[in-house]
This record gives structure tokens, C-alpha cells and sequence, in this order.
């Protein structure tokens, strides 16, 4: 058992997910993709996503990836 990785979902009316993964790797941040979730993010180290770049100006939210998801097959407004 280990735990779950810190994924985060790009705010994409704000910015766009390219945008806040080269923000992240410019404050040394090792990040991903999400391998389904258009606008999610990895987080490759455990860290507290409040330091993270653009979270004081909204660019993103923390929920996993299987979330986002659902929101998208359910067909959910931004």
C-alpha cells in the first residue's frame, strides 16, 4: 500500500494546463500530465499545493484524476 499522488485539476478558463506545468518545472517542481484528464496534473513529489505556483490566483484545484473524469462522461459544465 502507498499513498495516492497529489493530482490537480488546471482551472483551463485561467490558463492552460502547458502554462502551469512549465511554471511548475521553472520553480523546480517535478510534475506531469495525467494520463486520461485533459487538465490534470501529477504531482511527482508529495508536496502541499498551497506553495505551488498560481495557486494564490486559482489556476487549479486538487482532485484526482478518476473526478475529473467522471465530471467529463457526465457531460458537467466548466
Amino acid at each position: 500500500n502507498e499513498p495516492a499522488p497529489t493530482v490537480l485539476r488546471v482551472h483551463r478558463q485561467r490558463i492552460s494546463r502547458d502554462a502551469v506545468l512549465e511554471a511548475f518545472t521553472a520553480a523546480n517542481v517535478s510534475a506531469r500530465p495525467t494520463r486520461f484528464a485533459p487538465d490534470g496534473i501529477v504531482l511527482e513529489t508529495p508536496l502541499d499545493p498551497a506553495g505551488l505556483p498560481g495557486h494564490a490566483d486559482g489556476w487549479f484545484a486538487v482532485q484526482g484524476e478518476a473526478s475529473q473524469l467522471v465530471a467529463l462522461l457526465v457531460g458537467s459544465p466548466p
